[in-house]
């Protein structure tokens, strides 16, 4: 048993010596952090109040993706969306100009920095049911997401509006519906989450177990 131990530890002092593993022990922990706190990092970052211009061919539709963009977006509309529930605020301009002359100015200023975005909504736009979103930072997909939302209501209330609806009808129409998901085995089920987690918790223990016991076999 004592030579037993005494191997034991000559093995484990001559691991912990080498240069490899003082490498991973560092590296394993800063990966984990680089993926589950930095994208939270860069979102934060990026959530305060930004400058945009909105360009539409008359002012009615312009205002209309104005409010909705100034207008704090709704938890339960960016779930539905697939994006994360923590949107940037916006300071946002109007503009009836849909000149080329001047949407290449509106562009050079955000390459500039003067502003952070252009939305540029025409009747070509329109009749094609498209927006142009012009934005030095295109990774920014809370932007997208709020910004298409916004659009996309405004949109939506100048077509209903035209119908001859109320804003009360309007917003009626557009209030989101909230999903409940429920399993088939009654309410006594396991969490969905939970169970989620459980499972990937399992498999990143079994892919270390299998990955150290690997480099092992290898040396």
């Amino acid at each position: 048993m004592r030579n037993t131990w005494l191997i034991a530890r000559r093995e484990y002092l001559e691991r912990v010596r080498q240069r490899s593993f003082l490498i991973m022990t560092i590296f394993i922990p800063a990966l984990m952090f680089g993926v589950t706190v930095l994208p939270a990092l860069i979102a934060e970052r990026g959530a305060g109040t930004k400058h945009l211009v909105v360009v539409a061919s008359d002012r009615q539709t312009a205002e209309l993706i104005q409010t909705q963009l100034q207008q704090p977006a709704e938890t339960s509309d960016l779930k539905q969306n697939g994006r994360a529930p923590n949107p940037p605020s916006y300071k946002v301009d109007v503009s009836t100009d849909v000149s080329s002359s001047a949407r290449a100015a509106l562009t050079e200023k955000v390459k500039q920095k003067q502003l952070d975005g252009l939305v540029w909504v025409d009747d070509q736009a329109l009749a094609a049911n498209k927006a142009v979103f012009i934005t030095r930072n295109v990774s920014s997909l809370t932007d997208s997401a709020k910004i298409n939302l916004g659009v996309s209501r405004a949109v939506h209330r100048r077509v209903l509006k035209n119908k001859g609806l109320s804003d009360a009808e309007i917003e009626g129409a557009l209030k989101p519906v909230d999903m409940d998901t429920q399993s088939a085995s009654g309410p006594g089920a396991p969490n969905p989450l939970t169970s989620f987690f459980t499972v990937f918790s399992m498999v990143m223990i079994m892919y270390m177990t299998v990955l150290l016991y690997g480099i092992n076999v290898m040396r």
